[in-house]
């Protein structure tokens, strides 16, 4: 890293263009000829980053010879960092604090760190203290040494810490002055990046861009590491296992390549290390199988087939089925297994933004991760824990795409007019869904609109967020044209929209409540579940039975809290609009889980789609995670329980 006056000397020289003498850079920094010869090798050292070195010459002084169209964009970077006003922020600090560190294997002072980044000792001590810390999170620890500090710790949490710090995702790119965020030049990076896209070629997947990108940065750290004399030191043990799977002939091959290319001896633990990347490294897909593939992946196999069930039970939706979500899983956790078993970090660029934006979607995951960490012997980071949650919503989304087109009925002249509207549009479209059929004194109040793509009126209506066809009551042939031409514009409900949908106030209401309800078993309970939706018309009496029909094909993975199950079935068994029944049982009954029977309450959901009943879910799982809301449901009458539900509705709204 450089500092200040060392910046300003690097300035002068692409801008002068030829020599500069040495006594002349003295004299104008104020500085000794020795202080400026030790500034020139400081600079020397930052520019191996680079394609440029400084040529030296004894009586004419230095130069840096960099191409006239490249000098602008080098003087701009470089203007800003000169100035004394340029601050770092805490988190850019305390990346070129780990930079600094893990480059080199010598302490250094806090003093000089203070300098280079120009606050104070005091300021720099705290962010010693917040890079200490990160250490310590990667098996790192931080030495105090009369010299300054120093890192210490196994070369392995070495690496990948310094890979971390270094690799773009690490790095907060030109805005770290000083720190080189590359572990060697351009052109060796280069070189490096040649023999992994050769060795790619022949691994049995296809490697993910992040993937290819993180391996070439790790292969960077370990040149660098063993040219300063560090090797690795693989388990025996390990080392036996890796030596038995493809990838361990292709990472000799890389080995053999780099050896070739840096002049460089690499031992037989580096082939170790190399494999361990390659089995870790994300895949966007497959090439091809080798014998005891389908072996290896049989506890994968099941680990995946429980962990969709119980997501699938916490999101209120059946997950089994998708043939692209097992296959994405698989595919996703067969190197995370190897990532967490070893301690290769998979940093999520999209974490936080998954943790804001989709909180219930996460805490599905979250309640179906253990189902991987029993079977596969791990434990899942927040990182993999987004990455999975990316996958099961991406479920959600194709399962948005598929659906029909969605349209509500808006009638003005009574149920009868009402019923001959839906019977001549059931006939004339097939394809479309009837998400409801409601009064125009209840449009565009009524929740269903949320459901619906496009709105069928037999009345004139306000200009509202769907587009509107009014149309006569016998749909005439002209109606029918106006709606065919209207369902493409219309669309479908964006994934985004279904999220936001109806609040749990909306789909839960009085008549969808009974109360301290006898049961002999775990079937009749969900049946008495059932029947408040299909006494409301919100699914047809066949759903009940696939209710029934799904515990009995996936398991009692929809008791998903101490006491608490919800029943559910796909959309296709017959949900005709979204709706949320509760009943809570005179007695507990059994529901064969092993740690959350008995239960006694029931919360059936019936969702036209994968998404729509997220939000109601969402504040349903909010209450009952609170020991005062929950009482309410277990002990409260329904005025009371909906008064709760209402309250909840109210203040979001607000």
């Amino acid at each position: 890293m450089l500092n200040a006056r060392q910046r300003t000397i690097l300035a002068t020289l692409i801008e002068q263009a030829d020599y500069v003498a040495i006594a002349d850079l003295s004299r104008r920094l104020g500085v000794t000829p020795r202080t400026v010869r030790l500034d020139l090798e400081a600079i020397d050292e930052y520019l191996r980053a680079t394609p440029y070195r400084l040529e030296r010459h004894k009586h004419r002084g230095a130069r840096l010879d960099i191409p006239p169209e490249e000098r602008a964009e080098w003087l701009a970077r470089l203007s800003p960092l000169m100035d004394h006003a340029y601050r770092l922020s805490p988190e850019e600090r305390r990346l070129a604090i780990l930079a600094a560190l893990l480059r080199r294997n010598t302490p250094i002072s806090l003093g000089r760190l203070a300098d280079e980044l120009f606050v104070s000792r005091r300021t720099v001590v705290e962010d010693v203290k917040a890079a200490e810390a990160w250490l310590r999170d990667h098996g790192l620890a931080l030495r105090r040494l009369p010299s300054g500090v120093a890192v210490a710790g196994p070369e392995s949490a070495w690496r990948r810490a310094l890979a971390e710090v270094l690799a773009p995702q690490g790095a907060t790119t030109g805005r770290t002055p000083g720190f080189p965020l590359q572990p060697l030049p351009p052109d060796e990076m280069e070189q490096i990046r040649q023999a992994v896209a050769d060795a790619a070629r022949h691994l049995p997947f296809e490697l993910a861009d992040v993937a290819f990108e993180g391996l070439v940065y790790h292969l960077a750290v370990a040149v660098m590491r063993l040219r300063s004399g560090h090797d690795i030191v693989m388990d025996p043990t390990q080392m036996s296992e890796l030596e038995g799977r493809p990838e361990w002939a292709v990472a000799s091959a890389l080995t053999r390549d780099l050896q070739q290319r840096f002049h460089l001896r690499l031992p037989r633990d580096e082939v170790g290390y190399i494999t361990l990347h390659l089995l870790s490294a994300k895949a966007i897909g497959t090439r091809s199988s080798h014998p005891g593939d389908e072996d290896r992946d049989a506890p994968l196999v099941a680990a995946v087939d429980a962990f969709i069930r119980i997501a699938g039970a916490h999101l209120g939706t059946d997950l089994t089925g998708d043939d692209d979500l097992v296959r994405g899983l698989i595919l996703h956790l067969r190197p995370a297994v190897y990532r967490l078993r070893y301690g290769l970090r998979l940093v999520n660029p999209l974490k936080d933004e998954i943790l804001r934006e989709f909180p219930f979607l996460v805490a599905a995951v979250r309640a179906a991760a253990p189902a991987l960490e029993e079977r596969l012997g791990v434990r899942v980071t927040v990182d993999e824990l987004t990455y999975l949650a990316m996958h099961v919503g991406a479920h959600l989304e194709r399962q948005a795409r598929q659906l029909p087109p969605r349209a509500l009925l808006v009638c003005g002249s009574g149920i009868g007019t009402a019923r001959l509207l839906q019977s001549r549009m059931q006939r004339a479209f097939p394809e479309v869904q009837i998400v409801g059929v409601v009064p125009s004194a209840r449009f565009p109040a009524d929740p269903s609109l949320r459901q619906a793509d496009l709105v069928i009126s037999t009345v004139p209506l306000p200009p509202g967020p769907k587009p509107v066809v009014v149309v006569n009551p016998f749909l005439t042939p002209e109606d029918v044209r106006q709606i065919r031409q209207a369902l493409p514009q219309a669309g479908t409900v964006t994934p985004t929209e279904r999220m936001r949908g109806p609040m749990l106030d909306e789909v839960l209401n009085d008549a969808l409540v009974r109360l301290d309800v006898p049961a002999a078993d775990w079937e009749e309970a969900i049946r008495l579940a059932g029947g408040p939706l299909v006494e409301a018309g919100h699914v047809e009496p066949r759903f009940v039975d696939a209710m029934v029909e799904t515990v009995r094909r996936i398991g009692p993975y929809i008791v998903v809290d101490r006491g608490v199950a919800l029943p559910h079935a796909r959309p296709e068994d017959g949900v005709i609009s979204l709706g949320i029944s509760f009943v809570r049982l005179r007695e507990p009954v059994a529901f064969g889980h092993e740690t959350n029977d008995p239960v006694k309450l029931v919360f059936a959901i019936a969702s036209p789609d994968a998404e729509i009943h997220l939000r109601a879910l969402q504040q349903l799982a909010d209450l009952l995670a609170k020991p005062e809301t929950r009482a309410v449901f277990e002990h409260g009458s329904a005025a009371d329980i909906l008064g709760i539900v209402r309250k909840t509705g109210t203040e979001e709204r607000s």
